[in-house]
């Protein structure tokens, strides 16, 4: 499973077209529709939010946004799609800093692209 905690803009083809599969992936262990990978260690920065599917949808919004930038057709209604998505809280604040999630979400702040709080 590769999650990476890079931006996706810095990502080729194979692995943006990588990150949104592992990343449904990943969705589907933490709901419960699938038995491997639950003890995989690239989740464990999911699980230590408040609500882990609401991070990982945050995680794969960006990853979508990139996609539909560079032209690609990624299914969105895979995900809870939204562009104004809230920064959720995380139980460990190392796990906060070592995601671009919320990275992207500042920076967006900081271009005046207003985020629901």
């Amino acid at each position: 499973m590769r999650l990476w905690s890079i931006s996706p803009e810095y990502l080729d083809t194979k692995g943006l077209l990588a990150l949104w599969r592992e990343g449904l992936l990943a969705r589907n262990v933490l709901l419960g529709k699938t038995v491997g990978y639950k003890f995989h260690p690239q989740l464990e920065r999911f699980k230590n939010y408040i609500n882990p599917i609401e991070a990982l949808d945050a995680f794969l919004t960006y990853v979508y946004l990139e996609a539909e930038k560079r032209g690609y057709n990624f299914n969105k209604s895979k995900i809870n799609f939204s562009k104004k998505r809230k920064i959720v809280q995380s139980t460990n604040i190392s796990e906060v800093k070592n995601s671009f999630t919320v990275i992207f979400i500042c920076r967006r702040q900081m271009e005046g692209l207003a985020c629901e709080t």
